[in-house]
């Protein structure tokens, strides 16, 4: 039949000039998973957090995707604490999954927040994190791009302190204790009192902490004290036996501790003390 017939046009339908094609979509996100840590090496006493991250670089949304958390790696001393961000976690430190939508051309980003005690020991990487992109969506595929799908990161711990000493005298024997101090003097025979304060500020304990600062020559009758703070009572500290010093006082004597030895946890302090010290 030929339709540009006059005879025969009549005889066209609607259906020789329709057509019709069926087209898939198919929805694919570049994903990427990693980890970060907040400092390391940390700091026995001072916080530190892990964050994981899920990059979508497209072309489609990521819809629903799991990502399955191992259990944290946490030596003694370090404590898992909450965690907070983009999508929701269930699990703590013993792991579990965490279930995020991420759209194309965004980052999803889970905070993990960890406590060290002043008292954790140190190591190399003893603290552990680590995670596997487990699930999407139904028709999501998460390989185009090739990148990573699972991520772990490690951190040490180290031990630093602040430690500071300070010292005063006092002469209990004056209507102002507080004048051989400020005059820096003291009368032959007259008893005074020289304390000397250790204190660690952390963030660490300070394990087998020790201070040498011999007694001057002319002090007699010295007798020894050591007082451990309140923060600090759980490491006693110890003084060791001084020798006697000679017999005679210089005019403006500078007395100091005896050889002494203690521990001084975080922020706590340490006090010696000479007690009637007397110039012979």
């Amino acid at each position: 039949m030929d339709p540009d017939h006059p005879r025969q046009a009549h005889r066209r339908t609607a259906a020789d000039d329709q057509d019709s094609q069926t087209t898939a979509v198919d929805t694919a996100a570049d994903l990427e998973l990693s980890i970060s840590e907040s400092v390391d090496p940390v700091f026995a006493g001072d916080p530190m957090s892990y964050t994981i991250s899920l990059d979508n670089d497209g072309p489609s949304d990521a819809t629903g995707a799991e990502v399955a958390i191992d259990a944290l790696t946490l030596p003694a001393g370090v404590s898992f604490t909450g965690d907070a961000g983009d999508g929701s976690y269930s699990g703590g430190a013993a792991g579990g999954t965490r279930t995020v939508s991420v759209a194309a051309g965004a980052t999803a980003s889970r905070t993990f927040d960890l406590a060290t005690a002043s008292s954790a020991p140190a190591g190399t990487d003893v603290i552990a994190m680590s995670g596997q992109l487990s699930a999407l969506a139904p028709g999501v595929d998460s390989e185009i791009g090739g990148r990573p799908d699972s991520a772990a990161e490690t951190t040490s711990i180290e031990i630093r302190v602040d430690m500071e000493v300070a010292s005063k005298a006092s002469c209990p024997g004056r209507a102002d204790p507080s004048s051989c101090a400020v005059a820096d003097e003291v009368s032959p025979g007259q008893p005074m009192t020289w304390e000397v304060v250790v204190t660690n500020n952390g963030p660490s304990d300070a394990v087998d902490a020790s201070l040498t600062d011999p007694l001057s020559s002319g002090l007699d009758g010295a007798i020894w004290s050591c007082t451990p703070s309140s923060a600090s009572s759980k490491r006693p500290c110890i003084v060791a036996t001084s020798p006697r010093p000679a017999a005679r006082l210089p005019r403006s004597p500078r007395p100091r501790t005896p050889i002494a030895t203690g521990s001084s946890p975080r922020r706590g302090g340490i006090r010696w003390r000479c007690w009637s010290c007397r110039g012979g």
